[in-house]
């Protein structure tokens, strides 16, 4: 659908919203819902946060149900369409491709076949709730207003969508496969002992909660990897001939790539061709913070729990605030809009919250198929066809399309590597016996050892999970289903037909990484390397750097005596250390660089920085900048060969800090592009360059730009791209400067961050905070669409429980 039409659309059904006698959802009144055994109040507060009150859990589902209809239908269509690769149903064609891959999981067959596993106390919580949704969906004059703008009607919601929406998760918080493809082509085209030291799975950062070793909880046991020698790689030819060429070829044929010796790798000089192999870009994937003190770290014995989850940030937000009470059960926390119970949260004896552990539970296997026979491959027990099953796919305004789909005994096909091989994708989500809904059993947990076996049962998206209870006592566990891997480590794609590579079951539970009652009494996670470094092999080498979790580390330690306010502080902290060397890097630089205007306010502007990503900090952005241009000029001459077998290949790597401080450290010369004639050379042009390109036209702007000008919100509805610019500012939040950085505690960039900052004791609920971006409801044109999202901005503490009421909804038995 052309552009233009798009924006009628929608500024029309905003016109007609604006006039309606009902342009938002009513929360007061009475209305019936089926399957009630007595009525349900919901009770909201002046920022429409939900008291919902029932006889039974299930009827409070289906009260929860009703109010996330109300509230968040679209956001939950979105969500269910989205795994079940059903979007272009609602939206058009263009969006069929995301479609096409997604439906190869089939994962709403998938969900059908989770939810008719689901014991039957979830079960009946499922279906209330999804009564509850359609009970507010046959109110048709409070539908969405985005499905006016679509000219669609909604779908109803089937049992099954719950587990759809938590299969969403699952794709958003698992990411492995794309670093798996980029390191097999570096395989093949480095020397070990380069591709190596250019992709470690520990660092000088990392504070891991399970010892190893000699060392205790949070003692690093990093041991750098040793930087190659000139006898692996020299990137000083001897041939002045090789300089200048633009294909940067390693001296030799392929298959000798990983058994010779000394490399010589030539390279280009042109800055506009490095910089298409380094990815620059910040690694902005789900991640989060979370940390808990025992009762002897805090000021009255009482333990505390703090969790703010990352995530890409829209509006409405990802999180529903609630607050749910039966006669004999209290929740509060976060929802999930499409899934019933609170996620993230406290019950009044027991708190939890997560953290991603972005370890690896997907691998990608390397389909060998008959060059003689196409339509086969091989398997350990010989060859087999491959089974084509189609799929179709129904397109607005057009007719539906067949999506052909090739299974193999592992799976369907997916993708392909350098090489054009076939790839299946192996993934704890596309087996229904590592998925389930354990999670609802936090309801009943009274103490971190019942809650701990709570998080061990429950396959979802592998988390790290921080428990406290009401006895001062604190946990943490790695929850999901934890593959055992078999003949190789899953760090790149391997073929499986031999039988050797393989997943045997699951990991044995004593081998799951737990720790209850530390001796230190605090335990913390941040996407860091949270087990020993012997144990990474199989299990994950997909790391966050660790300085998050190395700053809240030290900040835990030498503080005591803790009360809520002083977790929330925390995770307000902007201190951004990993740019401390450019700073001194850039201070060194400006005394060997000639002297001028712009060189003499750079470094009055570094020397000026105090550390943290503030908002009236212009330090931030050019640091940043200079370290990018650092990163693009050490790293590509070594990765260039691997442009060679993929050009489409970048070089990325969460961890990759550490050997760009090592080589930063170290200057061997063998491993410097010749067009310097040292290290501090390149140093000196690299911060010349990250000046040019921060003031140069039209893009420029002065070098005391305070950082608070670059990180401006950027936080938006699905529909804002295809709005006219004064209806997507009504659906998009304000473009508030946001203090804070990716690589601080406080992590933020304009449309990513913590999409929820939570700090709770259980048993002391009214003490506790809980604030979201953007506000409650997910109607454009109510006043609860944006009321949240200035406390979210100032960092400004709101309650966790919801306050004095000022409207009742009733919702009554049909």
């Amino acid at each position: 659908m052309p552009l233009i039409l798009l924006s009628i659309l929608f500024s029309t059904a905003l016109n007609r919203a604006i006039v309606s006698d009902d342009p938002a959802p009513r929360d007061e009144g009475a209305f019936a819902v089926p399957g009630l055994t007595a009525p349900v109040t919901i009770e909201r507060d002046a920022i429409a946060v939900p008291v919902i009150r029932g006889e039974t859990l299930e009827d409070v589902a289906r009260g929860l149900g009703f109010i996330h209809a109300q509230e968040r239908f679209f956001q939950m269509d979105l969500s269910r369409r989205y795994s079940a690769g059903e979007l272009a149903e609602l939206i058009g064609p263009q969006i069929y491709d995301n479609d096409a891959r997604m439906r190869a999981f089939r994962f709403r067959r998938l969900a059908q076949q989770v939810l008719a596993s689901l014991p039957a106390d979830q079960r009946a919580q499922v279906a209330a709730y999804t009564e509850g949704v359609n009970a507010a969906l046959a109110r048709k004059a409070a539908l969405p207003l985005e499905y006016t703008f679509l000219r669609a009607t909604p779908a109803p919601w089937l049992e099954e969508d719950c587990i759809l929406v938590v299969y969403s998760f699952f794709d958003a918080l698992h990411f492995t496969p794309q670093y798996e493809k980029r390191l097999a082509v570096m395989e093949a085209a480095l020397p070990p002992e380069l591709y190596e030291f250019l992709t470690p799975a520990s660092s000088r950062f990392d504070a891991p909660l399970l010892p190893g070793g000699n060392h205790a909880l949070g003692e690093n046991d990093h041991v750098p990897a040793p930087i190659p020698g000139p006898d692996v790689v020299d990137l000083r030819p001897s041939d002045e001939s090789a300089m200048g060429n633009r294909s940067w070829p390693v001296q030799g044929n392929s298959s000798s790539r990983r058994s010779t010796g000394k490399q010589e790798l030539a390279h280009g000089t042109r800055h506009d061709v490095w910089h298409s192999l380094v990815d620059t870009a910040p690694p902005l994937v789900a991640g989060s913070n979370n940390w808990a003190v025992a009762g002897p770290r805090t000021f009255d014995g009482r333990a505390i729990l703090a969790n703010d989850p990352h995530l890409q940030l829209s509006a409405p937000g990802v999180w529903y605030r609630a607050e749910l009470r039966a006669p004999t059960h209290f929740l509060a926390g976060l929802t999930m809009p499409g899934v019933p119970g609170i996620v993230i949260g406290t019950n009044g004896r027991v708190a939890w919250g997560f953290t991603n552990t972005t370890a690896d539970f997907q691998d990608y296997i390397i389909v060998e198929v008959d060059h003689d026979d196409p339509s086969r491959y091989r398997t350990p027990d010989g060859w087999e066809r491959f089974e084509l099953v189609e799929e179709s796919i129904a397109v607005k305004g057009e007719a539906p399309r067949t999506l052909t789909i090739r299974m193999t005994c592992w799976g369907a096909v997916t993708d392909r590597d350098w090489q054009g091989r076939p790839l299946v994708l192996k993934w704890t989500a596309l087996d229904p016996a590592m998925v389930n809904l354990d999670i609802m059993g936090m309801v009943d947990a009274t103490t971190v050892d019942e809650a701990a076996a709570v998080a061990r049962s429950w396959y979802g998206p592998s988390q790290n999970v921080l428990i406290a209870d009401d006895a001062g006592r604190i946990a943490w566990v790695v929850c999901g289903y934890l593959p055992n891997r078999a003949g190789f480590t899953g760090k790149t794609p391997v073929s499986w037909a031999d039988g050797t590579a393989r997943w045997e079951g699951p990991l044995p539970e004593p081998l799951r990484p737990m720790i209850l009652d530390p001796e230190c009494g605090y335990l913390f996670t941040a996407n860091n390397r949270t087990i020993p470094v012997e144990r990474c092999p199989g299990f994950s080498s997909f790391w966050d750097l660790g300085t998050r979790a190395e700053r809240i580390g030290d900040m835990l330690a030498e503080r005591g005596e803790l009360a809520e306010a002083d977790l929330f502080t925390m995770q307000l902290d902007t201190r951004t250390s990993i740019f401390d060397l450019y700073r001194d890097l850039g201070i060194v630089s400006c005394a060997r660089l000639a002297r001028d205007e712009l060189v003499t306010e750079a470094e009055e502007i570094i020397r000026a920085w105090n550390g943290r990503a503030d908002l009236d900090q212009p330090a931030v952005h050019l640091l940043e900048t200079f370290r990018n241009v650092l990163r693009t000029r050490v790293f590509t001459p070594l990765v260039a060969p691997c442009a060679v077998l993929d050009p489409a290949f970048r070089y990325r790597w969460w961890m990759d800090e550490e050997p760009l401080r090592r080589l930063l450290e170290d200057k061997p010369l063998h491993l410097l592009s010749p067009q310097y004639e040292s290290w501090d050379d390149l140093i000196d042009d690299s911060f010349r360059t990250a000046l040019v390109m921060l003031t140069a036209p039209p893009d420029g702007r002065p070098l005391n730009t305070p950082w608070g000008d670059f990180n401006r919100a950027d936080i938006q509805h699905p529909a804002s791209s295809a709005a006219p610019a004064a209806v997507a500012a009504m659906l998009g939040m304000p473009h508030d400067p946001l203090p804070g950085h990716h690589e601080a505690v406080r992590v933020s960039a304009p449309s990513f961050g913590a999409s929820a900052r939570m700090v709770v004791s259980p048993g002391h609920e009214s003490d506790a905070y809980l604030h979201i971006p953007t506000g409650q409801s997910g109607h454009p044109l109510s006043p609860h669409y944006r009321d949240s999202q200035p406390a979210w901005v100032g960092g400004v503490p709101t309650p966790l429980l919801a306050q004095q009421p000022v409207r009742v909804l009733t919702l009554v038995p049909e």
